[in-house]
């Protein structure tokens, strides 16, 4: 099987044949530098229209890390079916780019928890990938405070900090999680406080069940002030919140 003109190992073949035995639509993977949002160029993504699953990859990742993207996006589509539900800009907002960053950042800060717990399971090393990103975020947040000074509290970088924040909670080793939490609460206090008002969120509500991640992320959206900007949809039925 081959990915943007990559071939995959017989591992993630095996993998991909059985996770997408339910899915009817056809899945398209997509070079992420062609993305026409240029502000979602630096991250994996998928998105579902209609007809088709578009899957958008860096093409340049190690052969480990493209396959653990690719899977990880696809399981996106797995559990959209299963019920966990995702987000949406409201009308207003639907040509906003960084409404749709933190849409995308909200949407995904949970599911991507149990994404990553399915795929180590899976026999994926996500250990990895995730040191990695832990590192990168750390260095953009000292960037950030030497050339652009303290976020504020509830605008974009201060939104898309704070979900960051509380999905470190969660998803990362004890050692991992205190180092990125001090990093951030040194350098961006104010965030890191409503970062923590947000775990409280998730703490009461959970997220390993589609109905326990639908009120934690109304719960998140709505401690955020963004419930005029953006809608959490139940995969179930379609509700919007």
């Amino acid at each position: 099987m081959e990915i943007l003109n990559r071939q995959v190992s017989p591992f993630f073949d095996k993998f991909y044949s059985e996770i997408t035995k339910n899915i009817t639509k056809p899945i398209l993977f997509c070079d992420i530098s062609t993305h026409p949002v240029t502000s979602t160029r630096d991250f994996d993504g998928s998105c579902e229209e209609n007809s088709e699953i578009k899957i958008w990859l860096n093409k340049n990742q190690s052969s480990d890390d493209f396959e653990i993207s690719a899977a990880h996006e696809i399981t996106h589509a797995v559990l959209r079916r299963e019920g966990f539900p995702h987000t949406t800009r409201t009308q207003i907002y639907a040509k906003d780019e960084w409404v749709s960053n933190i849409g995308g950042r909200l949407g995904s800060s949970l599911s991507d928890l149990v994404i990553d717990a399915r795929l180590k399971k899976s026999g994926f090393d996500v250990t990895q990938k995730h040191l990695k990103n832990i590192e990168g975020k750390q260095s953009q947040i000292r960037k950030e405070k030497e050339e652009r000074g303290q976020p504020e509290p509830y605008g974009p970088r201060g939104c898309i900090w704070a979900i960051y924040y509380m999905s470190s909670e969660f998803g990362f080793h004890r050692q991992q999680r205190r180092r990125f939490q001090r990093t951030l609460q040194e350098n961006f206090p104010e965030i890191a406080k409503i970062g923590d008002s947000l775990i409280e969120v998730v703490r009461i509500n959970g997220f390993d069940k589609p109905e326990k991640m639908l009120k934690s992320l109304v719960g998140i959206r709505d401690k955020l002030s963004l419930q005029d900007k953006i809608k959490i949809i139940d995969s179930l039925n379609g509700t919007q919140f």
